[in-house]
């Protein structure tokens, strides 16, 4: 009641002035609350970067960890991303097989001509219906052509 006998008792020009301050008062408040949104959405931000960096920590600290596995194991392995078509075989297989990493013949055909006719029919049952995820895991033996016309055995 104090107040509207307060704005009563002002003339024109402090009325506009008090709609003019009252305007403004609220803009500040919906500043103040833009920057309090600012700032718990940049917290967010910093919480989602400082997990992706312990993410990114964890899987280089992982792929460390493989890269030794796989260099100790001395194994020629192999990796075909089934979505590129991009495959990858580790020197040491190429080494099995008589090739220097350089050289090594691989055109996306290279399993057809390098696998013993006998060994190709049954293999090929395993690896398609690992591709096709029908079977639990992935386990084949057969023999590869060595570069010096020979067969080598292979557990892949």
């Amino acid at each position: 009641m104090r107040d509207q006998s307060l704005v009563r008792d002002l003339d024109h020009d402090q009325r506009a002035m008090l709609v003019v301050l009252a305007g403004q008062v609220r803009g500040l408040l919906e500043v103040h609350k833009e920057r309090q949104a600012l700032a718990a959405a940049t917290q967010s931000v910093q919480e989602e970067q400082q997990r992706l960096q312990q993410a990114r920590q964890q899987l280089e600290a992982g792929e460390s960890r493989m890269a030794l596995v796989l260099k100790g194991a001395n194994d020629g392995w192999w990796d075909w991303d089934l979505m590129t078509g991009e495959r990858y075989y580790a020197p040491r297989g190429w080494d099995m097989l008589g090739y220097a990493e350089d050289e090594a013949p691989d055109d996306g055909r290279l399993w057809e001509r390098l696998i013993h006719p006998e060994d190709a029919p049954r293999v090929q049952v395993i690896f398609d219906t690992a591709i096709q995820g029908r079977g639990s895991h992935y386990s084949a033996e057969f023999r590869l052509r060595h570069r010096g016309g020979h067969f080598v055995p292979v557990l892949s």
